[in-house]
């Protein structure tokens, strides 16, 4: 295997960025990864700068970093490593170049005390094989590199830390996946066999111990992935076949027994990992394509069936692990990369929320939080009725509504409203009064179509809504004063009375122009002759 790397320039459908966090201890690669029952991911064994490593170390999320635990008890790589439902974490087989031979040997890491102890011993050494917890609790490891263990299986029973023979495949194969389905069976996929590689698959039944042949593949692959999508279909990806690197992927449903092709990544690889995050997508990232590693990443949307390219790693690796954290977010490990083994670890982002801060007047309505990074949120502010929408606040400015918003980190948005000042059907009423206060029609000047103004029959003590009094309105017409007057937009005017010209009272203020002109109707019955006149408030 090449050493060397390429990073595959995308025109990403989105921009998420990869984040760098503590490196590991040692470098290493064909390690095993396991996010433990605490929140902590357990990285154990691999091959290192000097050959196969027994040490083993856990991340914390939560500050980044990492911490040694108790080294195994044999050194190995290509092993597998399964959290049994009681916690604690099985490591089994492997190879150790020391001794030129796959291991039988099998061990416990216990998360409290941070130590292994030896288990009981497969019936058969090997390596690269597979290890699935059936619902059961037991473990069913299958195939692997050794000549007599190539098309075997057994299970692990946790309580009696025992080993037994369970039924054989019916291929070797070593380098393959193993998947358990909705259904409880699991279907191992692919792999090499004694010479050849393989597009066979087979379930196994844990109910009866029995492995029945099953549809092939559209293409003979080893070293693919194999991920359980949500909608219970299993999506296997890329590979190492007959036909040299593939960019294939296909679909298999379990409710048919068919598999179908579903869209090719952009770019042919191996020795990849796949991670379905929790959005439903699966993320694809590195491995190895014609003997160059590979920094670049790519999504895979179920629903529509396609792949995006989106940001690469910062360093290009084959053999890494990649974790899916509790928060969202995707740990990426070691490797090898483009100078050897590699210590160090980097994050893929996990979904964004938006924080909706409480309004007056209005409310916020947007696509349901969490947000894959860099995808865009749609929020719409809706004002209550004879209010208005004047801008965005917190993470969040302008006027545009609806507001499509980056989602590139947490984010905290308001939005204001304000009563409507505007008098649309220039009755003397501000759109806010007549909606909120009088229950009148903000578009019609005269509500109840008696013949006056909604805001004259308001300043003169009658219901804008009940044309019934309509003679007493027309007779208090007969001793009213109308006043109009042009009033500039933006500016705010007052109307004042007097009886001798010399002393002047308000009779109205706060009048809002809007470019046009202001009527108004004053009652003089039973008064003094007064006179009337506008003034414009200082600005």
């Amino acid at each position: 295997m090449g050493i060397n790397w390429i990073t595959i320039a995308s025109a990403a459908a989105a921009n998420e960025t990869w984040g760098p966090t503590g490196a590991m201890g040692t470098a290493r690669r064909f390690h095993t990864a396991t996010l433990l029952a605490n929140g902590k991911v357990l990285v154990a064994g691999g091959y290192g700068d000097y050959g196969s490593l027994l040490s083993a170390e856990l991340y914390d999320p939560a500050n980044g970093t990492w911490a040694m635990t108790g080294s195994m008890t044999a050194a190995r790589y290509g092993h597998t490593a399964t959290l049994l439902s009681n916690g604690k974490v099985l490591v089994a087989g492997g190879d150790n170049e020391k001794s030129n031979a796959s291991l039988s040997l099998s061990e416990l890491y216990d998360p409290v005390s941070g130590t292994w102890t030896a288990t009981g011993e497969m019936r058969s050494a090997r390596y690269l094989h597979t290890a699935t917890l059936l619902p059961s609790g037991k473990v069913l490891v299958a195939g692997g590199y050794n000549y007599t263990s190539l098309g075997t299986a057994e299970l692990y029973d946790p309580v009696t830390g025992t080993w037994a023979m369970t039924t054989a495949m019916n291929n070797f194969r070593r380098a393959h996946t193993a998947s358990l389905l909705l259904n409880g069976k699991v279907m191992v996929a692919g792999g090499v066999g004694w010479l050849d590689t393989l597009s066979t698959t087979e379930l196994f039944d844990s109910d009866t111990e029995t492995w029945t042949a099953s549809a092939p593949m559209n293409d003979d692959r080893h070293y693919h992935t194999a991920t359980l999508l949500a909608n219970g279909k299993l999506l296997v990806a890329a590979a190492y076949g007959s036909n040299g690197f593939l960019p294939n992927v296909e679909l298999y449903d379990a409710a048919t027994g068919v598999w179908t092709a579903t869209g090719a990544m952009s770019i042919a690889r191996y020795y990849h990992t796949a991670t379905l995050l929790p959005n439903g997508k699966v993320l694809v990232a590195g491995g190895d394509a014609y003997n160059c590693s590979l920094s670049s990443t790519e999504l895979y949307d179920p629903v529509a069936g396609t792949w995006a390219a989106i940001s690469a790693m910062s360093a290009a690796r084959y053999g890494h692990t990649a974790t899916l954290l509790p928060n969202g977010e995707v740990l990426v490990a070691g490797g090898e990369g483009s100078n050897g083994r590699l210590s160090c670890a980097e994050l893929y982002p996990g979904p964004f929320s938006v924080t909706l801060l409480a309004t007056d007047h209005g409310e916020i309505k947007g696509n349901a939080s969490p947000y894959l990074p860099n995808l865009t949120a749609t929020l719409t502010a809706i004002p209550n009725p004879g209010c208005v929408f004047t801008g965005w606040t917190g993470d969040a400015t302008g006027t545009d509504n609806p507001l499509d918003i980056l989602m590139d980190s947490e984010k905290t948005i308001g939005a204001n409203f304000t009563p409507d000042t505007a008098d649309d059907d220039g009755d003397g009423l501000t759109n806010y009064d007549e909606i909120v206060t009088y229950q009148t029609n903000p578009k019609v000047g005269d509500t109840d179509s008696d013949g006056f103004l909604d805001g004259y029959e308001i300043l003169t003590g009658h219901s804008p809504l009940n044309g019934a009094d309509h003679s007493a309105l027309v007779a208090e017409a007969r001793t009213a004063i109308e006043l109009t007057f042009p009033a500039a937009l933006g500016k705010t005017y007052r109307i004042e009375a007097s009886l001798d010209l010399v002393t002047w009272g308000t009779v109205e203020s706060g009048i809002a122009g809007n470019g046009a002109q202001v009527q108004r109707f004053y009652s003089i019955r039973s008064m003094p002759k007064r006179s009337f006149r506008v003034e414009e408030d200082a600005p």
